[in-house]
């Protein structure tokens, strides 16, 4: 049997940096006859190809199978009065994600067990997971078709119950909490994602819990079509994060999280081949970035100006930054030297230490 071959369709997409021809570009319709033929033709293939490889298919799962440790628990974290964990089974495919008043029961309270919602689906992936600044809600998505349309839904954590607020048509670009201040303080809002007709996620939009979807408001929109948009809090949950990024280059927008309804911010306009990350550390945010940096250096810069960046890792040839995590006392540095993984500790008066 030969390999089906998909037919051409001279198409052009029109981007900034000039047309793109796609001639597959007709694939990208799921509904279309031609593709439907075309996949189910591919998978005659290879089901014919594997059916004289079977034993040897088998035996390969069996062995990779045997090199994963099928029951397994990640390290409990504490956010707040609680301690967060996801463990796996044995015979069961997806994650189970947990909570508990101490380390030690940090499994006790199941807020969402993925094998149970992925029941009755052929195919099940989860997008984002969100517990509120509070800890009473989880704001979690899922696609049950492959088509990576996720569908997001708030359970209270109390009863386990899913709330009435349903947002359909999201992407995989996470998700924000916010609570709102002044007249607002006891509004509970949620930032999420959406893709264009591609599927790249390309908008950030606000949601006031207890209101129907139709009322939520734009708050962001990446129209170049090399940058992915994603949105999410910093680790103090003070500040929500929207970030726009391309193989490479990169661009953050900051919005106050107790403002949710203010207008986001650009840090540092996109530029060809610069590329920044950002968090926030007490009075400063903290910048990985490879500007002047080719290996990546950490930069630091005032809340109330965070476009000023000051060095505060200098960049050295041979060790790759690839993220920094700002704790209360200390930054942690995860880094690369010489094909080893290292994390170095910082603190704020220059004292470090490596592991």
């Amino acid at each position: 049997m030969n390999a089906p071959v998909a037919k051409q369709i001279p198409f052009e997409w029109q981007r900034p940096t000039g047309a793109a021809s796609d001639p597959w570009a007709w694939l990208r319709n799921r509904d279309d006859p031609d593709t439907i033929a075309y996949l189910e033709a591919e998978n005659r293939y290879a089901d014919e190809f594997f059916a004289t490889q079977s034993t040897f298919v088998e035996t390969v799962f069996e062995e990779i199978k045997s090199r994963v440790l099928e029951t397994d628990l990640e390290a409990p974290v504490r956010k707040d009065t609680w301690w967060y964990t996801s463990r796996t089974e044995e015979g069961k495919s997806y994650p189970i994600h947990c909570r508990g008043a101490s380390r030690e029961t940090a499994t006790d309270n199941v807020l969402l067990d993925e094998n149970i919602e992925a029941d009755g689906h052929e195919y099940f992936s989860l997008g984002a997971f969100a517990v509120s600044p509070d800890h009473r809600l989880l704001a979690w998505s899922s696609d049950t078709d492959g088509g990576e349309r996720y569908t997001m839904k708030f359970r209270d954590l109390a009863t386990g119950a899913e709330l009435a607020d349903t947002l359909t048509d999201t992407a995989w670009g996470g998700c924000a909490w916010s609570v709102g201040a002044g007249a607002d303080s006891d509004a509970l809002w949620v930032l999420y994602v959406k893709p264009d007709e591609a599927m790249r996620p390309f908008q950030v939009w606000r949601h006031r819990m207890g209101t129907d979807q139709a009322a939520d408001a734009l708050v962001f929109e990446d129209l170049d079509e090399r940058f992915f948009v994603s949105v999410d809090l910093t680790r103090s949950d003070e500040w929500i994060v929207i970030e726009s990024s391309s193989k490479v280059s990169s661009e953050v927008a900051l919005i106050a999280a107790s403002n949710p309804t203010a207008t986001p911010a650009i840090v540092r306009p996109r530029a060809d081949d610069i590329e920044y990350h950002l968090d926030h550390w007490g009075d400063r945010f903290v910048i990985v970035t490879n500007l002047e940096a080719e290996d990546f250096r950490v930069m630091t810069a005032p809340v109330a100006e965070p476009s000023q960046w000051t060095e505060f890792l200098a960049h050295e040839a041979g060790r790759r930054i690839v993220g920094a995590e700002p704790f209360a006392t200390h930054l942690v540095v995860h880094e690369w030297h010489e094909a080893q993984q290292r994390l170095r500790v910082l603190w704020a008066d220059g004292r470090e230490h490596v592991i």
